[in-house]
């Protein structure tokens, strides 16, 4: 059983129920973090600080909606003034984002409503993500297919900048372009980035596989057992949040107690301790709060178990059940659990496997 004899000071302790509650997810994601969509409304600044102006609102927030599209308006948008003359438009966003994508896609329109590439008012957009080019399309028409290449990788677990350049033609009248007004309609954009996490939280790489561990323990006595694990997340994406669970049971004990819980890793809060069915039952639950895919940091989760045998027994034994899981897709369901069991042996065992 993966256990810790000695608990650094890194270590908090946590009484059961304490620590703030996680944040809602930012408006850009769903309330779980699974995904991502920015679509075009006044949430975004143009440069120089203000607002973007919505002229056409094509779908309102939907009450009660939990996708990161339902979140949201979706709606044309252009600077507070459209000018006769060339206009660069630069729309600016950020966002807070729990890591890479595992996939991305775009739209873009305007509402000229003509054909690909429509650049009758728009010649041009481009795309930055993270200061970094994405994309520039030729007019204002074009759809990027959901892909799992190159652009994924633009995005950061932490807060991602957004920009959008817009490039409105100088105005003509005779030809029919670079207007402010098509239609009866002022000039809007209309675009939505979308894309889904990923996260691959790894807690032992088969969680079918049963830890034995034997140790020896004296009739009466009362002894401390700290039940540890170390979850990680794999990635290519963050978990926005999730859980660390821990079902733990003794057997041929007088008693079973856990004193507490200890963590380690600022992403593991809000741990509690729930009694079971009986005295011999307990789980420990931990939140996770957007923890970053690094498969080199370790987290711990460590439940201080107490246990008193009876003054007369042969075999007693604790069992642990652990599984670490987030409403983000997981591509590997068998590394999300972790299962031991530890024998104590009294002296007058004779299972050849207990200690002398």
């Amino acid at each position: 059983m993966r256990t810790l004899s000695v608990i650094g000071a890194a270590l908090a302790f946590l009484v059961a129920g304490a620590g703030a509650a996680s944040p809602p997810a930012p408006i850009g994601l769903d309330v779980d973090g699974r995904e991502f969509a920015l679509l075009s409304n006044h949430l975004w600044t143009v440069k120089g600080g203000a607002d973007a102006k919505q002229v056409q609102t094509l779908t309102p927030i939907r009450k009660g909606g939990t996708s990161a599209r339902d979140r949201q308006e979706l709606a044309h948008i252009w600077a507070p003034r459209c000018t006769a003359a060339r206009q660069t438009v630069v729309f600016k966003r950020s966002l807070f984002m729990p890591g890479p994508l595992k996939n991305f896609t775009a739209t873009f329109s305007d509402n000229t409503y003509v054909s690909a590439p429509a650049d009758r008012a728009i010649g041009g957009v481009k795309l930055f993500v993270n200061g970094r080019h994405a994309f520039s399309i030729k007019g204002a028409s074009t759809t990027l297919q959901r892909t799992e290449r190159g652009y994924p990788r633009l995005f950061k677990h932490g807060i991602n900048t957004f920009e959008i350049h817009a490039i409105k033609r100088a105005e003509n009248k005779a030809k029919g372009t670079g207007l402010c007004r098509n239609g009866g309609r002022p000039l809007g954009l209309l675009f939505a980035l979308e894309g889904e996490f990923e996260a691959d939280l790894w807690v032992s790489t088969d969680s079918s596989r049963t830890e034995e561990d034997y140790d020896k323990a004296a009739p009466g006595s009362t002894i401390a057992v700290p039940i540890g694990v170390e979850p990680r997340n794999l990635g290519p994406s963050g978990a926005y949040k999730g859980k660390v669970v821990l079902h733990i049971s003794a057997s041929t004990v007088k008693s079973f107690e856990i004193d507490g819980v200890e963590t380690k890793g600022v992403e593991i809060e809000n741990c509690k301790v729930i009694p079971g069915t009986t005295p011999f039952m307990k789980r420990v639950e931990c939140e996770i709060d957007r923890l970053p895919p690094d498969r080199d940091r370790k987290l711990e989760v460590v439940a201080n178990a107490r246990l008193t045998f009876h003054p007369s027994f042969t075999t007693a034994w604790i069992f642990v059940a652990a599984e670490v899981n987030s409403p983000t897709r997981d591509p590997n369901g068998r590394s999300n659990g972790w299962r031991a069991i530890r024998y104590f042996c009294s002296p007058e065992a004779t299972n050849p496997k207990c200690p002398k």
